[in-house]
């Protein structure tokens, strides 16, 4: 399992979605009131 810190950010975006095709477990790390969201 990995751990991404500001996993909402474009960067760490990308980084997630491939730790996840890889069929890795991840969390993802972001701030209080962050509004952004993963497309559904």
């Amino acid at each position: 399992m990995g751990l991404v810190t500001g996993g909402a950010g474009f960067i760490s975006s990308h980084i997630v979605d491939e730790v996840l095709r890889r069929g890795e477990q991840t969390r993802a790390e972001t701030r209080e009131g962050d509004t952004t969201r993963w497309p559904s």
